[in-house]
């Protein structure tokens, strides 16, 4: 299974830190192969700086499969 890694960090002048949900509520992921977007709400991140999706042909495998095409977190 094919699985796309993305990044949810961000630098600091000691490092990198994950996104913090008081500054950030979504993290929109596309993956341009599959035209798969996931729409991640960052508190459900729980603090990792980074995450593994998988658009193929399994699209809810993961973490976070059940963020694909969830775009009722935008409105």
């Amino acid at each position: 299974m094919v699985s796309t890694k993305c990044f949810a960090q961000r630098p600091t002048g000691d490092g990198i830190v994950p996104y913090d949900p008081k500054e950030v509520d979504i993290l929109d992921v596309h993956v341009s192969p599959e035209d798969a977007w996931y729409i991640i709400p960052v508190k459900a991140l729980e603090g990792r700086v980074s995450l593994r999706v998988y658009p193929g042909q399994q699209p809810e495998r993961g973490r976070y499969g059940i963020y694909r095409d969830a775009w009722h977190f935008l409105g």
